[in-house]
């Protein structure tokens, strides 16, 4: 199990920040997108895998946004061709967090860059459902909560 306590511990002293920290911390989150995933987002997560690769329903769903060093890559990536106005393919593998990393960035963008962002997906059943975790609005509540 992930030991979440030195990420939570973090996250506290910047919901408790104030005047010019809260300031400076702002200013860094405007500027670095990784930042603002490690220490303001959430991800959630249905399910575990143990050490043998058998899935069960997690234990601790609620989960600090602390991206991989792929994903930090693949938000620089999205956020240069969002602001310098050119296309971006990324590669991915099932459940490596694609459409949460897509919802998290169109938070920060809408919260710190005045972006209007548009969401799509492959199946419109997945767009909107309410209740469901596997839904893009479902995930972009989640992330704003």
């Amino acid at each position: 199990m992930i030991d979440f306590a030195p990420m939570q511990r973090a996250r506290r002293q910047v919901l408790l920040a104030n005047g010019q920290d809260r300031a400076d911390l702002m200013s860094t989150f405007r500027s670095d997108p990784v930042a603002w995933f490690r220490y303001c987002a959430w991800t959630y997560h249905v399910r575990d895998v143990d050490e043998q690769g058998v899935e069960r329903p997690s234990s601790h769903p609620d989960v600090p946004f602390d991206p991989w060093p792929v994903q930090e890559q693949a938000i620089r990536t999205l956020v240069s061709a969002v602001e310098d106005g050119h296309d971006a393919v990324l590669r991915k593998s099932r459940d490596m967090g694609a459409s949460w990393l897509v919802c998290g960035l169109a938070v920060w963008g809408w919260l710190m860059r005045d972006w209007q962002v548009m969401l799509v997906s492959r199946v419109e059943d997945l767009v909107d459902r309410t209740g469901d975790p596997d839904t893009l609005f479902w995930k972009l509540d989640y992330l704003i909560q």
